[in-house]
């Protein structure tokens, strides 16, 4: 090997191990952002809300059909937890707004009226930093300011000692409802509403069955993970996170991939947008690969569809037929797979 292929290959190595170095302090400080965010109030969710909530134009929809399971939770384990040492009792609640930074929160349905909150598994700081408010229909749970500094600022904390629980009623249908995980986690067996927004900061969100004609999934370096969507129109962002969703039926869905990946493992959806960057998207389509038109823009990733594969810059194809069911991907230079199953 000459000189200068070994100069030319140490610098190489030596501006990659910066690019890494520069991306992990950046994960780190934004991870803390995040993180900081979350628990100051919840700034992020509050402008999420605002955007998405007061400006919906979602009607009433009767139509959807759900089965409430009131232990059929994916990833917690339930045998540890201590219920009625403390209920906050509330009724009528049609909205729920529930923002976290740090504790674990779960959702289960019961056969009571009213919506209880039980703090009981929680110990005496996490319950100073939570604040319970009711106004009407709206119930809001929010955990404010609670710093534990770690590298960059970002807390490591064990959060499966740190357990809410919400019950609500069996067969109940919110108007809206809004999940924001700092870096805590939210598990819910099931959630049927009008409007569901999840976030995720760094922490996790898991949900085996959602139910809802709107769903927002706003993720930054956390993780999704759902069973089941029933929806209309579904929007899902996964900045450098992770998520999953098992099955999922909507008229129209729309995923945006930064850095992170996004599974789909069952989809029955008419049409679908797909956006990624860096990151990685696999979705498994039910149904032919003839029933869909489509528009494929690469610019220096790869798509697979079906059973062609586009890759290389510039590679743009299209086919509008003008068939009802339709798939538009764009890649920057990560990877989509899109895979067509009866």
């Amino acid at each position: 090997m000459s000189g200068r292929w070994k100069v030319f290959l140490i610098t190489c190595t030596c501006v990659l191990v910066l690019g890494l170095a520069f991306i992990g302090i950046g994960v780190a400080i934004g991870g803390g952002s995040i993180i900081n965010n979350a628990s100051n109030g919840g700034s992020i969710s509050r402008r999420v809300q605002e955007e998405i909530f007061r400006h919906s134009s979602f009607q009433r929809h009767s139509s959807f059909q759900f089965n409430i399971g009131r232990n059929n939770f994916r990833n917690v384990n339930l045998d540890n937890i201590a219920l009625g040492a403390r209920y906050d009792s509330f009724d009528n609640i049609q909205n729920l707004r529930v923002d976290t930074g740090y504790i674990q929160v779960i959702i289960w349905e019961w056969g009571g009226d009213e919506v209880r909150v039980d703090t009981s598994n929680l110990s005496d700081r996490a319950k100073e930093s939570l604040a319970i408010y009711s106004s009407r229909d709206e119930l809001e749970i929010i955990q404010s300011q609670y710093r534990q500094r770690g590298i960059f600022g970002i807390r490591f904390r064990d959060v499966s000692n740190e357990i809410l629980v919400i019950e609500v009623p069996d067969n109940h249908e919110f108007h809206n409802i809004f999940l924001s995980a700092g870096a805590g986690q939210i598990n819910a067996s099931n959630i049927v509403a009008e409007t569901s927004v999840l976030e995720i900061g760094a922490g996790q969100i898991s949900i085996d069955e959602l139910v809802s004609p709107e769903v927002r999934v706003i993720s930054g370096a956390g993780q999704v993970d759902i069973g089941t969507i029933l929806a209309e129109d579904v929007y899902i962002n996964i900045g450098a996170g992770q998520g999953t969703v098992t099955r999922l039926e909507a008229t129209e869905a729309s995923v945006r991939v930064g850095a992170g990946q996004f599974n789909v493992l069952g989809a029955l959806v008419d049409r679908i947008s797909i956006d990624c960057g860096v990151g990685e998207v696999n979705f498994h389509v039910i149904g032919s690969e003839e029933e869909f038109d489509y528009s494929i823009e690469v610019g220096i990733g790869e798509v697979v569809f079906g059973t062609r594969t586009h890759a290389g810059l510039g590679n743009n194809v299209s086919s509008i037929q003008g068939l009802d069911k339709y798939i538009d991907v764009n890649v920057g230079i990560g990877s989509v797979t899109i895979i067509f199953r009866r």
